[in-house]
């Protein structure tokens, strides 16, 4: 089986560790790149420096 390539990169901000691993993990299994930041300051770093997918814009 070929790999599959995410969705999308995104950024999960969560301070319960048992919260944030769930939600990581139904992204996962959803086909999106999950970065987990159990804080806001990890969650800005990551963005910084992994730039995950931003939002398209709606009309």
């Amino acid at each position: 089986m070929l790999p599959v390539e995410p969705a999308a990169t995104v950024v999960v901000c969560e301070d319960d560790a048992p919260t944030l691993e769930l939600l990581c993990d139904h992204l996962e299994a959803d086909r999106f790149r999950a970065l987990p930041a159990p804080s806001a300051s990890d969650a800005l770093r990551l963005c910084h420096y992994k730039e995950p997918d931003r939002p398209r814009s709606f009309p």
